[in-house]
């Protein structure tokens, strides 16, 4: 795909190819960088994830460096790590007719979609562990980590052409100019689609559109679901309509509809934007240890602590955080770690440890539980959300590796939630974080 590109390659797996540490990968793609690669390709994953892993993959991402991983070849719904880390790209795999490979994972991480079924590939001449035996050193391969290097290389090939262009101006060109498969839009097959050099070259080298002039944002002084903060200024700065404009709907409008900067808005002579039809989603729930939180905070910014919320002539309420709560990776991954930079975005619904995870039991990320200080006699005293109990031994049609702790990770409720019903339930309605249970 890209023949004049170097290629530095560091050997992660033993002698019998059978799997590696977390560390030995993420070390692997350090080593990459220090040699002054721009991209690290990995066709590799496992279900496993760390907060020390991801930590690493987002300090690399931070640092300039374009992260692409295979999807995953289970062919089910399951994340595969590093690929769904969000700081790097998942990439799923088609056949020669374009069409989802059965094998690729389909999840709300896949990112894009490239060849993965019947690629040739080098063999070994002599035996080895996971390839048929060949003699003339050459062979047909299918999976998503034969699909990773189209991808990778068509970075490549970019970044020759463009070489100022930024890591994330990289994967937003890659994606905004994949050819659309599937369902209109991403959609967890595909990602943003196939991936495409030409389209991709060409959104790089485009020049910025002029503002639109006749365009007034619509509602005015509208900002999103995380505050006054987030308004159209700060959606028309850098990529922030890419990476969060169909997010955070506020008063009816998402970014994208409201604000001219990302494409939304209306004309001075024109009617409003119709009013985007319902979404369905899980009914917000009361925080609890065994429910999730179901405000995610805008990560561009640090979440502020949370405040005492006056309700003029009654009760003040503040928030505690869960007493001594912390995530599954250990003590020192407590609220105040959640506090830090993007944290409670990026690995806020991961990671539950004692029933809650950080969104359920932090303030800082929407969770904790309220204390009430009645003005009358100066009291105090924490509230408790009821308890929720999951529907017993429910897992969804896919199989029993899909329950509700599977639904507790990222954004499974959101994403597949109403969908895959079993025993007369989806995880909407049998799972706490989701909203549903008993």
């Amino acid at each position: 795909v890209a023949p004049d590109a170097e290629i530095f390659t560091v050997r992660v797996f033993q002698d019998n190819c059978a799997y590696a540490y977390g560390s030995e990968i993420y070390n692997a793609a350090k080593t990459c960088k220090a040699n002054n690669a721009n991209i690290v390709s990995m066709s590799l994953g496992g279900p496993a994830q760390s907060n020390a892993e991801r930590q690493a993959f987002d300090d690399l991402y931070v640092a300039g460096v374009l992260l692409i991983a295979a999807a995953g070849n289970d062919g089910t719904q399951r994340m595969s790590y590093p690929a769904s880390y969000s700081s790097v790209m998942s990439v799923a795999a088609v056949d020669s007719n374009k069409n989802h490979a059965s094998f690729s994972q389909r999840n709300n991480q896949v990112d894009i979609a490239a060849p993965g079924v019947g690629v040739l590939s080098t063999f070994p001449i002599d035996d080895c562990q996971i390839c048929p035996r060949n003699s003339n050193g050459y062979g047909e391969i299918n999976g998503t980590s034969m699909a990773t290097p189209h991808v990778s290389g068509v970075a490549a090939l970019l970044w020759q052409a463009m070489p100022d262009a930024s890591a994330s101006k990289l994967r937003e060109a890659l994606q905004n100019s994949a050819q659309d498969l599937g369902t209109s839009g991403r959609d967890p097959l595909y990602g943003k689609g196939l991936v495409q050099a030409v389209s991709a070259l060409d959104y790089l080298e485009a020049p910025p559109s002029p503002p639109n002039t006749n365009c007034r944002d619509f509602p005015s002084n509208w900002f999103d679901s995380d505050g006054p903060d987030y308004t159209c200024e700060w959606y028309a700065q850098g990529t922030n309509c890419i990476s969060f404009g169909d997010g955070y709907e506020n008063e009816g409008y998402t970014a994208t509809e409201a604000c001219c900067a990302c494409g939304g808005g209306m004309a001075d002579n024109n009617v409003p934007p119709a009013t985007p039809p319902p979404v369905s989603t899980p009914p917000p729930v009361t925080p609890s240890p065994t429910t999730r939180a179901p405000i995610t905070p805008s990560p561009t910014t640090t979440p502020p602590s949370a405040a005492p919320v006056d309700n003029n002539d009654g009760p003040i309420a503040s928030c505690i955080d869960f007493n001594g709560w912390y995530d599954i990776d250990g003590p020192e991954y407590g609220c105040n770690y959640y506090a830090e930079g993007f944290n409670c975005y990026l690995h806020g619904d991961s990671f539950m440890n004692q029933g809650a995870t950080a969104n359920t039991a932090c303030c800082v990320c929407g969770g904790g539980t309220l204390a009430v200080d009645d003005n009358d006699d100066g009291g105090g005293n924490p509230t408790t959300p009821p308890i929720c109990t999951d529907v017993q031994d429910w897992y969804d049609s896919d199989g029993a590796e899909y329950d509700c702790d599977f639904y507790a990770d990222d954004n499974n409720c959101s994403t597949f939630g109403s969908e895959f019903s079993n025993f007369g339930y989806t995880a909407n309605e049998a799972c706490c974080v989701c909203g549903g249970g008993i």
